[in-house]
């Protein structure tokens, strides 16, 4: 698994989460960090996802 950051904006504020994945596409890489983001604040909350980079 490889370490990746996701950057989003919750609240005004621009909060950068990190997470492991072993997605093999950015399409796949991005659906798996918006689940991670999901977890973290909650799946009904909205959110701006802005991107994800590796570690």
């Amino acid at each position: 698994m490889k370490e990746y950051i996701a950057v989003f904006r919750y609240n005004g504020e621009i909060i950068n989460l990190e997470f492991a994945s072993n997605a093999n596409s950015r399409e796949k890489l991005i659906a798996a960090a918006k689940s991670w983001i999901c977890d973290y604040i909650g799946p009904n909350t909205i959110y701006q996802f802005i991107d994800v980079f590796p570690k």
